[in-house]
């Protein structure tokens, strides 16, 4: 019996093996910040499972998303940064 990852496409294991990880900015900026998975999906409203796939990349983040959500944590960021000063 073959194994499937993916969403609506199916996709055999084996096709997932061996493949590097593309930088995940997403997480890199997620835990500059200090947020945890969760803390970080129950800001933005995002599935848990969903946050897990792209960090893990299983699933690629929409390119929209990712800009919309780096733009929004950099925001989160320099608000952070101002409180410190």
């Amino acid at each position: 019996m073959k194994k499937y990852i993916g969403g609506g496409v199916r996709f055999p294991l084996q096709l997932w093996k061996g493949k590097k990880m593309e930088e995940n900015r997403i997480r890199k900026s997620r835990e500059a910040l200090g947020f945890s998975r969760e803390e970080f999906c129950k800001i933005f409203e995002i599935p848990y499972s969903t946050c897990m796939k792209w960090e893990l990349g299983q699933r690629k983040c929409p390119v929209y998303l990712e800009k919309l959500i780096l733009e929004k944590l950099n925001e989160m960021d320099k608000v952070k940064t101002n409180d410190i000063k």
